[in-house]
C-alpha cells in the first residue's frame, strides 16, 4: 500500500508540474518529460538545472509585469490627481478648512484646470483670500472669483 501511496503522490506532483513539460526552447529538454516504458508503465523525468531556468525566467517576467503595471498605475493616479473632480476637490477643502472664510457657502466649478468661485461672502478681504487660497491649490491654472461681497454673507 506504501509504494501505490508513493506512486500516487509522484504521478500528482508530476501533474502539478505538467506547465513546466512544455517542448524545450532553444534546443534545451523540457523540464519535465513523461515517457512510457515497453510495459506501458509512465515515468517522469524532472531536470533541475532547466526547472530552475525557467523558474528564473518566469521571476523575472513576473517582476517586470509588476514594474510595468507600478508604472501605468503611478501614471492613472497623476492624470486623475490632476482631474478637474480633482482640483475641485482639492479647492472645497481649503475654502472650507479657511478660518472665518465660510467655505461651505461658495461653489467651485472646475474646467480644464480653470476654477470658478461662485457664492457670497462677508467681505471683500474674504473674497480675495477666498481667490487666493484657489490659486494656490495644486492643479489650478486660473481663477475666476465671480463670489458677491453680502454683509449678511
Amino acid at each position: 500500500m506504501r509504494g501505490s501511496t508513493l506512486k500516487c503522490a509522484a504521478l500528482g506532483f508530476g501533474l502539478c508540474l505538467l506547465p513546466l513539460a512544455g517542448c524545450g526552447k532553444n534546443g534545451e529538454p523540457p523540464a519535465i518529460e513523461t515517457q512510457k516504458d515497453a510495459k506501458g508503465d509512465t515515468h517522469i523525468a524532472i531536470h533541475n538545472e532547466q526547472i530552475k531556468r525557467d523558474l528564473n525566467q518566469a521571476g523575472r517576467e513576473l517582476k517586470d509585469n509588476a514594474r510595468n503595471l507600478g508604472q501605468q498605475i503611478r501614471e492613472g493616479a497623476r492624470q486623475i490627481d490632476q482631474s478637474d473632480t480633482a482640483v475641485t476637490t482639492r479647492v472645497k477643502a481649503r475654502l472650507i478648512a479657511a478660518p472665518d472664510l465660510g467655505g461651505v457657502h461658495i461653489d467651485v466649478n472646475t474646467v480644464d484646470g480653470r476654477v470658478t468661485l461662485t457664492g457670497k461672502v462677508t467681505t471683500a478681504d474674504r473674497r480675495a483670500d477666498a481667490e487666493k487660497i484657489a490659486a494656490r491649490t495644486a492643479g489650478v491654472k486660473s481663477v475666476d472669483n465671480q463670489l458677491t461681497v453680502a454683509p449678511n454673507g
